[in-house]
This record gives structure tokens, sequence and C-alpha cells, in this order.
């Protein structure tokens, strides 16, 4: 419910936005009230509108009103874990060598077609992510090896 009535709430006023030869344009109008003009309706030239931008923007705000909601409720009901930040620095160490790896691998292999391209990045990127969690001792990271592994041998066998 509330992702549908942020939704809305953004959306209407960034259709108002366009993305033009000198950037984003429209800010004037943006919290003009009523429909969109026929021209911008019609869109007979295809520019882009940021209406869908809204939406991720709606969508993300009501995210994070139901995540602070069902963590009050998780701690009214068992106490505080103070487990959320237990791991935050290991894995945005991990985001960070994943980022860098694709954006290499991106490079490397960003002119193949766009199927082989992903593998050639995705690939190495999750693999480093999960090399360097497991280094420094996350432990779901762990977890995904040993089931891996797990898995190679079945299909060895």
């Amino acid at each position: 419910m509330l992702a549908a009535v942020f939704g809305v709430a953004f959306m209407f006023p960034f259709d108002r936005l366009i993305v033009g030869p000198n950037g984003i344009q429209g800010w004037g109008d943006i919290f003009a009230f009523g429909p969109l003009p026929a021209v911008a309706r019609e869109n007979v030239a295809n520019i882009p509108h940021l209406g869908i931008v809204g939406l991720a923007l709606g969508a993300t705000i009501s995210d994070w009103i139901e995540y602070r909601m069902l963590s009050s409720a998780l701690a009214w009901r068992i106490g505080r874990t103070h487990l959320a930040g237990r791991w935050l620095t290991q894995i945005s160490i991990g985001c960070a060598v994943t980022a860098i790896v694709a954006f290499v691998a991106d490079l490397a292999f960003g002119w193949l077609p766009n199927l082989l391209a992903a593998a050639f990045v995705v690939g190495p990127a999750g693999v480093a992510y999960l090399a360097v969690t497991r280094r420094l001792g996350v432990p779901e990271a762990e977890a995904t090896v040993v089931r891996l592994s797990g898995l190679a041998r079945r299909v060895r066998s």
C-alpha cells in the first residue's frame, strides 16, 4: 500500500521531467497539478520522461519504512540483537572489490555480444565477492562455499 501511495505521489511529478539535450528539463513544472499537456502525453519525438524514476523512488521509500517497521516489531518481540551491522564493513569491502572487478571485466569483455559479456563480467565479479567475503569471515559466504563444494563433488561422482 505504501509503495502504491509513494509511487503515485512521485510518478506524476517526475513524469513532467524530460531528458533533453541539455540534461533534465522541466523542473519548473514538477509541482504543477493536473494532467500532462497533450504534447507530453503523445510524445511524438519519443523523449524519455522520468515517471518511472518516481515509481522506483516511491518503492524505495516504502521499503525503508517497511524495514524500519519490521525491525521495530522484531526488537519489541525478541529484543535488540545488534547483528544488523556486524558484517556491514566486510560486505562493503566485498562490494567495492566486486565493483572494481566488474568494471575491469567490462572494459576487457564489453565488446562481446551482451549475453557473453554478461557471463564474463558477472562470473568473475561473483567469484571475487564470494572470495573476499569468505576471507573476511562472513558466515553466509562460508556456507555458500560449502554448498558449492558439495554440489561440485556430486557432479564429479
